[in-house]
Parts: C-alpha cells; structure tokens; sequence
C-alpha cells in the first residue's frame, strides 16, 4: 500500500479536501485548527487531528483495517 495519498480541493467547499480514494478531510476552526477525516460513503467523521501530518496514517490505519475481515 503506497504511503502517500493525494488530495485535491473539493469544488465550492473551502478548507475541505478530497483523497483520490474518496475520504474527504475538512478543516475546522474552532478556537484551535482541527481536521476532521471522513471515510467514503461515511456521513460522520472517523477520526479528528489537530495535526496535519497524522492524517495520512489515520487514512492508511482505517483503510488496512476496513480490508480484514470481521
């Protein structure tokens, strides 16, 4: 599994961010800068970050262990 991801600018939403593999990562500024990661078809966020060098892994964390099955 590649280690990189690629994203690009979701049209009309600013701060807000799409993988190439569907999982959107908005920012969100609340008192403090805080992303929050949202998987393909999901309608709430799996994971928040207040950094952005942890969403990378929290992506490739959640895709290895939506690939094992129950």
């Amino acid at each position: 599994m590649a280690d990189k991801l690629r994203w690009r600018q979701k049209r009309g939403a600013p701060d807000c961010w799409e993988t190439q593999c569907g999982y959107t990562i908005a920012l969100c500024r609340l008192p403090n800068n805080r992303y929050t990661i949202t998987a393909p078809g999901g309608s709430a966020p799996f994971a928040y970050t207040n950094e952005r060098d942890d969403i990378t892994p929290l992506i490739l964390a959640h895709k290895q262990a939506q690939a094992v099955p129950a």
